[in-house]
């Protein structure tokens, strides 16, 4: 009464000679959705003029009526971008909004678009699908509750999609039934790391010196880093066969390794290095901003040469020399000094040339002859 039609008299007169009156109800339009309603007349205690008794009348078992006043308002429900969400702890937010309010509570249901590049659970808290627009209310939020982490990841997103209400008088709109938040990632691009290698070399065959490419933290957005060997006092082929290529890492691997095989030998060298050089660092950083990173890899020496001496040859007078041969069981990557000491019934400077006290075998060989000049 006053809100959804006219106010109308508490009473009415039947004049006389009349049966009846017609008491009219004038409806007041409104967009507010509500359904359709009544408005219900009861009649009571007639009052008779002209002196009758009102013992004369009496009411009928039909003493009410009711008439229906018919809804005409439909409502549009749509969503729009409230604010982005960041983090680690700005949430973004949605607004759902209907063009008329209603008498009672809509919910409006929606889903998370398949093209949606955050994740449930990982990025933002899981949405329950549907809100509620309070009476009399026209919109309602949605929070997207950002959740932090350690990911290396570009901006993701959000997007909703309207689907439906539970009143039929509210439907979803044509345009804006579906709108993006963006979620911010705060971390920067992992560091890359490379840790340093020693490895036996063998006497012989092949042996691994493995590599381990490391990130501080993961990452989603690609990470790539290409890889390549560089000659030190080792050197490739005879020391280790050169290798290159590039890495991927990301999206749950932290490391990979890079394997060099490495030759083995004999010869006594002492350790030797070689350098695994890191560059080319995609959506990563190499240590101090630099743009190569190198490391050693130390092939360890474990040759040893024994070393003996042997008469080859037996001097006489007048001029046929005697000979020793020097030997080494390996050969060295060096030059050798062997030193000896003379001792006999032969005199220096009398029964031959004074020796030095020393042989020289050569690098790569395993024997130098020691000539007595007689």
């Amino acid at each position: 009464n006053g809100t959804d039609y006219t106010t109308i008299l508490t009473e009415t007169t039947i004049e006389a000679g009349e049966t009846s009156k017609v008491i009219g109800l004038d409806v007041s339009e409104d967009a507010i959705v509500e359904g359709d309603e009544t408005a219900t007349l009861t009649i009571s205690n007639p009052q008779p003029e002209g002196g009758l008794s009102s013992g004369l009348f009496s009411i009928s078992d039909t003493d009410e009526a009711t008439v229906t006043i018919t809804d005409d308002d439909v409502a549009e429900a749509s969503i729009v971008w409230v604010s982005d969400g960041a983090e680690p702890d700005t949430d973004g937010q949605f607004r759902v909004s209907v063009d008329k309010v209603s008498q009672a509570d809509v919910t409006v249901n929606y889903e998370v678009d398949g093209s949606s590049t955050a994740t449930a659970g990982f990025d933002y808290t899981a949405l329950s699908g549907s809100v509620i627009i309070v009476a009399g209310q026209s919109s309602a939020d949605i929070t997207v509750d950002v959740l932090d982490d350690s990911i290396a990841e570009n901006d993701e997103t959000v997007k909703l999609n309207l689907t439906g209400t539970d009143s039929g008088r509210v439907s979803i709109g044509e345009e804006n039934n579906t709108a993006t938040v963006n979620i911010t990632s705060e971390d920067a691009d992992p560091l890359i790391s490379v840790s340093e290698v020693e490895v036996e070399e063998g006497t012989g065959g092949e042996s691994t010196a493995t590599f381990t490419v490391t990130m501080d933290i993961d990452s989603q957005k690609g990470v790539s880093v290409s890889y390549a060997t560089l000659n030190g006092s080792a050197v490739q082929p005879d020391d280790y066969t050169q290798t290159s290529g590039s890495l991927t890492l990301g999206n749950g691997d932290l490391s990979e390794t890079v394997d060099v095989i490495i030759q083995g030998d004999s010869v006594v060298e002492g350790d030797e290095t070689f350098s695994l050089v890191l560059s080319g660092a995609v959506n990563a950083t190499l240590p101090n901003g630099e743009e190569t990173l190198s490391v050693d890899g130390t092939i360890t020496d474990d040759d040893e040469a024994v070393v003996s001496i042997a008469k080859t040859a037996e001097g006489s007078e007048p001029s046929t020399n005697g000979q020793f041969s020097v030997s080494m069981s390996n050969p060295a990557q060096v030059d050798t000094t062997v030193e000896y000491s003379v001792s006999g019934t032969a005199t220096a400077g009398s029964d031959y040339t004074s020796l030095s006290g020393e042989v020289v075998i050569a690098a790569g060989q395993t024997s130098q002859t020691l000539e007595v000049a007689v």
